[in-house]
């Protein structure tokens, strides 16, 4: 089921965003103005879930989502933001057995693919991450996906969109090398309340895991945080 969600496409022009804030006529986002001057904005869309009558996500040239601030910015939400943008402030490494100077803290690493052959080859990597998801879905540790899907109209760009069935997992599989968005919707997901498990790359699990250090729904909600690399 989509739900209508779209970046939606500028001019093709260099990314102005920065630039504009200055003139604007209400009070700016310190957060958003210093991420996006220094150009640290990862897409995620976690400030316009947070703040959506404040903050709207776009497409700017030459590919890339980028928020628009549109409104003055409420206090609360602009904490949360701060808080939890990615591009902000950087999540600390977790305790771990393993630590790599690169990769950080690690615990097992497996190999392996999904045992029902349509899914194995409908996913990018062997399946293993919609299968975990259907399986999640099937045992009632969540009741919805969300993820992300082909725009139906434009199938170069990405939209929202939430699957409660294992025929949805199949039907969204695959990674998606365009940019997205998924957090665009997350204040919607924390207000119905519904235990969804969230897919995002990595920078994106990373802002919800650290929302839930301001927002206590987060953990709730969302039991089952998954990425890929």
């Amino acid at each position: 089921m989509f739900t209508g969600q779209r970046l939606e496409m500028c001019s093709l022009k260099p990314c102005s965003a920065g630039r504009d804030l200055p003139h604007m006529n209400f009070k700016q986002s310190p957060t958003l103005r210093r991420v996006l001057a220094g150009q640290l904005c990862t897409g995620c869309g976690l400030c316009a879930g947070i703040s959506p009558n404040s903050v709207r996500m776009e497409t700017v040239a030459p590919g890339f989502s980028r928020p628009r601030q549109t409104a003055p910015i409420p206090a609360t939400e602009e904490q949360k933001i701060a808080s939890a943008c990615p591009g902000s402030v950087v999540a600390p490494w977790g305790e771990a057995p393993h630590r790599h100077v690169s990769w950080g803290p690690w615990r097992q690493i497996f190999t392996g693919h999904a045992c029902d052959e349509e899914l194995r080859f409908a996913g990018s990597s062997g399946g293993a991450l919609s299968a975990l998801l259907i399986h999640a879905l099937r045992t009632g540790r969540v009741d919805r996906v969300l993820h992300i899907a082909a725009d139906p109209d434009r199938p170069t760009r990405n939209v929202l969109t939430w699957s409660t069935t294992a025929e949805g997992v199949v039907r969204n599989a695959g990674s998606r090398y365009a940019s997205s968005s998924p957090l665009a919707e997350i204040g919607r997901a924390l207000e119905d309340g519904i235990r969804t498990a969230f897919v995002g790359k990595p920078c994106d699990v990373s802002a919800l895991r650290q929302l839930a250090t301001v927002d206590p729904r987060v953990d709730q909600i969302f039991p089952l945080m998954i990425s890929f690399f």
